[in-house]
């Protein structure tokens, strides 16, 4: 998801051995957007493709690559 092209496939070529941290993360919204609940933020974007945004703490981060797959 980060990465175009890589010169190995890591579905493939790699293999988890050790669960390394865990972490938790939340999805926040504005009070002003008209969501109270998961359910309702999906239809939300859903019926808004391309016009939403998010924050992240860097490229590759974990909450960058969460937010990239929930997507």
């Amino acid at each position: 998801h980060i990465y175009r092209s890589m010169s190995f496939d890591p579905a493939k070529d790699l293999a988890p051995f050790s669960m390394a941290y865990t972490s938790d993360l939340v999805i926040v919204v504005p009070n002003s957007l008209p969501v109270r609940n998961l359910q309702e933020f999906v239809a939300y974007a859903r019926a808004r493709p391309g016009q939403l945004s998010f924050g992240s703490s860097g490229h590759g981060a974990s909450t960058h690559t969460a937010a990239e797959l929930f997507r």
